[in-house]
């Protein structure tokens, strides 16, 4: 049996902290602010303000031309906000590393910095950063970043334990989002036995949360643990509507496991969906037969060939047929069958037993000595027309 996961993978990074300081703040990180300083913020605040960045850029830089004894954070900072505005990421990373060395203990430029270094995929640097930055002040987004930055820098086992931290901290209140990605991490990294013990210690906290199911249930599933994979599969839907890669998901399952008659309605459902989808048509099909329901398998089947006619579907009518005692149209089905592959010596076979159970005793001859051509069925033809020459 196939079966698609879906792995969630958080794909985002925390944006630029654009920040202006008014006049007041200009002193964090003890840093003295010259007069020159002092005034050229005050002239580039309007600036920032009108959204004018090039020109705001050009008031920087011709700034640190005439006066390159003239430092502060400030003027880095700024610095690299408008170069990450205009997508020039080396230039902003280094205009941070500035602006770092001289203030190492404001968050929103670590939060840059390691943004900037997740768009130059510096994923070492990006989680380092954002960890800085958590440190100073704490935000969970920011944590949440670091662990997927450690995830992309493939270093798995970190990032697996960061994810743990964060989710363990947040416990109910966890983003649906941040318990995918870490399923999603330990599925894609063989960490199932991991994953399985941390989900189980969390159900008090995730139980009614409709995602936790779905994980657990992929997460079995991983396993091959079919029979817990559907139990979650089925918590799952009694909280939401299955989506159809779910709902077709959970038949596959429940027929794996030897639920037919669970899974047959779903399959119907589907069929409902995806008419066209003869694959779902032969498991409806075999529900039915499994769950020893002939009558209503030999509707799904006529139903099926509707669409198209199959081999498939031709052996599954003749056969359900003569379960049925439907003799002759089992002996036509057949027919039809060997119109289509006039080389199968089962269906020869069969066909001579129906004609038997019809009293055709000439048809069962003609049937049963093409039957004994076959290597598959010459044995049991030629026994049948022993028995027939006995009579």
């Amino acid at each position: 049996m196939t079966m698609t996961m879906r792995l969630s993978l958080f794909t985002g990074m925390l944006g630029i902290a654009f920040l202006l300081f008014p006049a007041a703040t200009l002193a964090n990180c003890d840093q003295q602010t010259s007069l020159r300083v002092t005034r050229i913020l005050h002239q580039l605040q309007p600036v920032l303000e009108a959204g004018h960045d090039q020109q705001a850029l050009t008031l920087l830089e011709e700034f640190a031309r005439a006066y390159p004894q003239e430092r502060h954070y400030l003027l880095d900072y700024y610095r690299g906000n408008l170069y990450v505005a205009m997508k020039r990421h080396e230039e902003a990373f280094a205009a941070y590393e500035a602006a770092l060395s001289l203030c190492s203990d404001m968050a929103a430029l670590w939060q840059n910095h390691g943004a900037v270094a997740w768009d130059l995929k510096r994923y070492d640097d990006a989680a380092a950063s954002l960890l800085r930055a958590y440190a100073l002040e704490p935000n969970e987004e920011l944590f949440f970043n670091a662990a997927v930055a450690l995830l992309y820098g493939g270093r798995i086992k970190e990032a697996a334990d960061r994810f743990e931290q964060l989710i363990e901290r947040g416990r109910e209140q966890t983003p649906d989002q941040w318990l995918e990605t870490y399923s999603g991490l330990c599925l894609s990294h063989d960490l199932v036995s991991r994953s399985l013990e941390k989900l189980d210690a969390w159900k008090p906290f995730f139980s009614e949360h409709p995602i936790y199911w779905r994980l657990l249930a992929m997460t079995y599933l991983q396993r091959r643990d079919y029979t817990k994979a559907a139990a979650g599969l089925k918590v799952y839907a009694s909280f939401v509507p299955l989506e159809t890669a779910d709902k077709r998901l959970l038949a596959d399952l429940l027929l794996q496991i030897q639920l037919p008659l669970e899974a047959a309605p779903l399959y119907e459902d589907l069929i409902q969906e995806q008419p066209q989808d003869m694959m779902l048509h032969q498991q409806l099909i075999a529900s039915y037969r499994l769950g020893l329901r002939p009558e209503t398998a030999l509707q799904a089947i006529d139903r099926a060939l509707a669409v198209q006619q199959t081999q498939q579907l031709l052996r599954d009518k003749a056969e359900v047929s003569f379960e049925l005692g439907h003799y002759q149209e089992a002996f036509e089905t057949f027919a039809e069958l060997l119109k289509l592959n006039p080389d199968n010596g089962t269906a020869y076979l069969y066909q001579g037993y129906s004609a038997l159970r019809m009293g055709r005793e000439d048809l069962a001859r003609s049937a049963l000595t093409k039957a004994a051509r076959f290597p598959d069925s010459k044995a049991q033809a030629t026994r049948m027309l022993a028995a027939l020459g006995a009579r």
